[in-house]
């Protein structure tokens, strides 16, 4: 199992459920965040300070999927995140050893 988390702009969050929803994933969890703007901040021409960076708001979409279905999911989520801007992201893909549904005890694939 793999778990795919993906840092996104919040106004992608729709086209990046409904890519996933296209390849049959329906759920995922998100948490706003707020993380180091990257684009450069330039210290006045006269300060001797250094610049304090900016932050932007970005989401973190969480899925866990069987290990043949995390390369469509990466796919998915690069294809309907893209805007071309700086601010596009990353997508990262963690090997998941156990995953356990409390309520009715599955583990592993089932749990998912």
């Amino acid at each position: 199992m793999k778990k795919v988390e993906a840092l996104i702009n919040p106004a992608k969050l729709e086209d990046v459920k409904a890519a996933l929803l296209m390849i049959g994933i329906t759920g995922l969890t998100t948490t706003e965040l707020r993380v180091p703007d990257p684009a450069p901040v330039r210290a006045s021409r006269y300060s001797f300070a250094l610049p304090i960076p900016g932050f932007i708001g970005q989401l973190k979409v969480e899925i866990v999927v069987p290990d043949f279905k995390a390369s469509q999911v990466v796919e998915a989520v690069r294809r309907a995140a893209r805007t071309g801007q700086p601010t596009d992201g990353h997508v990262i893909v963690s090997p998941l050893h156990e995953v356990l549904r409390i309520r009715t005890g599955e583990q592993g694939e089932d749990a998912i």
